[in-house]
């Protein structure tokens, strides 16, 4: 879990709590200096998944002008990693460019887009106005227990009494939606290709041995739907499905985004 604050002026280091109350707080971590934080300017349209975008820009007001260009090959470094928040959750992505454009105000290009494990559903905007965190030294990395996951928990800053609460759903564990190769709803016949980072895109490299469980719902017409986890990549739907559904199940129990097929 990724914590950042920032203040001016800085207290000198920031305490961050959290628990079930605000009279049941224990400390979590300590913050000893600033984050780059900022705020979009424009609405960030949605790119590919663990790719080059070299067609969308972030424009973004920083509270202090920090932001340095690196290439691309800093980028595929992971040397300007930044955290962009959406209403599907944070996306993590580096930036090759860094111009300043106004006083604070950047326009960031050669963006890397959905880095490891934080993704965002497909076609999601990061709205003017979300915020944005470099991800450095300065910002922290707390603990949560197994019965933190899923529940509301209250976090509070010291100094500041800064007083939020926050769900903490494991959202970057979850594994990414499979790649339908063929869906054919005459015969039934549906075969899928699995996705992760750990997955090359060169067809040069072996399949992966291990493709883990997959989740396949299907509705037949007028009835109530129906689910099977597999461990294989294709499945014979029944014939006369209304519609399909997959997902991926990675070995901790999450569960990835479903992707829905309605035809051939």
């Amino acid at each position: 879990m990724v914590v950042a604050a920032f203040a001016d002026p800085w207290p000198g280091s920031v305490r961050v709590k959290a628990g079930a109350a605000t009279d049941l707080l224990p400390d979590r971590l300590s913050l000893e200096v600033p984050a780059l934080i900022g705020v979009l300017l424009e609405d960030l349209q949605p790119g590919p998944t663990h790719q080059w975008d070299r067609v969308n820009a972030i424009i973004v007001e920083m509270a202090t002008p920090d932001l340095v260009s690196v290439g691309e090959s800093g980028a595929l470094d992971l040397q300007n990693l930044m955290l962009v928040e959406t209403a599907d959750g944070w996306e993590l992505l580096s930036f090759a460019s860094a111009e300043l454009i106004g006083a604070s105000q950047y326009r960031l290009t050669g963006l890397l887009r959905q880095l490891r494990s934080h993704r965002v559903g497909p076609g999601t905007v990061a709205s003017a106005g979300g915020r944005c965190v470099f991800i450095d030294a300065s910002v922290g990395y707390g603990y949560l227990g197994e019965e933190d996951i899923g529940r509301p928990l209250v976090w509070a800053t010291e100094p500041g009494q800064l007083v939020q609460e926050q769900v903490f759903n494991q959202v970057s564990q979850r594994p990414w939606a499979p790649r339908v190769q063929s869906w054919n709803a005459g015969t039934g016949a549906l075969a899928w290709a699995p996705r992760s980072p750990a997955i090359s895109n060169d067809w040069d490299q072996p399949d992966p041995t291990d493709v883990g469980f997959f989740d396949i719902a299907w509705t037949p017409g007028g009835e109530t739907e129906v689910m099977e986890r597999v461990s294989s990549t294709s499945f014979m739907v029944p014939v006369g499905a209304v519609q399909v559904r997959l997902r991926s199940v990675a070995a901790n129990g999450l569960t990835g985004d479903w992707v829905t097929m309605s035809g051939t």
